[in-house]
């Protein structure tokens, strides 16, 4: 069996590398957030103002009958495209996996309160295992250019 400062060297590292990811998944869901803004109100005002201008008194701008469809067909197909790309769903996903990989690297750093070599191994190993389910269970990834390793090549 490893020497404790052996584990615990590699409980750090460990830490850190699913700290990136919970790091990933933030700023994945921190970049989404104007797109998700822009998709959900643009449609929201679009169909807005042309609901808007089929009432006399709220037609300020005097849009015609073929400007308000137009509006009406953006807001449409911006809503369309907001449910296509599942934007919704991605979102919590981010936002569940940036909590659950965060709750594991506290996890992670608590090991260090462990003495005993069977233990920590034991714990290691059991968080080790966690990781990897919820790894392989996410039903989306980060954005390509902020996972860990995307630069250097690596997981």
């Amino acid at each position: 069996m490893p020497a404790i400062e052996t584990l615990q060297a590699a409980a750090h590292e460990k830490q850190k590398h699913v700290a990136a990811w919970s790091d990933a998944y933030s700023a994945t869901f921190t970049w989404m957030t104007p797109i998700n803004v822009l998709l959900i109100g643009g449609a929201a005002v679009a169909s807005g103002v042309a609901g808007g201008s089929n009432l006399h008194v709220l037609n300020k701008w005097q849009l015609d009958q073929q400007t308000a469809g137009a509006l009406a067909l953006l807001g449409a197909a911006l809503t369309v495209l907001h449910a296509v790309l599942g934007c919704a769903a991605y979102r919590a996903e981010c936002k569940r996996l940036v909590l659950v990989y965060s709750a594991l690297a506290d996890k992670y750093s608590d090991l260090d309160r462990i003495d005993k070599v069977a233990d920590f191994d034991k714990r290691l190993s059991s968080l080790n295992a966690e990781f990897e389910r919820e790894k392989t269970g996410a039903k989306c990834l980060p954005l390509t250019w902020h996972r860990p390793g995307a630069l250097s090549g690596r997981d």
